[in-house]
């Protein structure tokens, strides 16, 4: 499982990596920062909640009004998006 775990992770991390190397700047990029991170967020959400909870969202006020703890709202196992290499060691 340990291989899964890091698939899994370096997937998540590369994904973060655009994010953060974009804000480590000089550049004023506080502007860019809601949307990019609103982006961000919905794209990492994306792997985990169903596609009709994700249409649904449409700002950040409805994005904090969903119950992600609700399993109805969730992907199930063989849905989630782990990533290619987590998926490679899974199968």
């Amino acid at each position: 499982m340990l291989e899964d775990k890091l698939g899994f992770l370096q997937n998540i991390a590369s994904e973060l990596e655009t994010f953060l190397t974009l804000f480590q700047s000089n550049k004023p990029l506080l502007p860019f920062l809601y949307n990019d991170l609103y982006a961000l967020l919905c794209s990492l959400l994306d792997r985990f909640v169903r596609l009709e909870v994700m249409q649904g969202i449409k700002d950040v006020s409805s994005l904090m009004a969903v119950d992600f703890a609700d399993r109805q709202k969730q992907k199930t196992l063989q849905n989630m998006d782990v990533g290619f290499a987590a998926s490679l060691v899974c199968k």
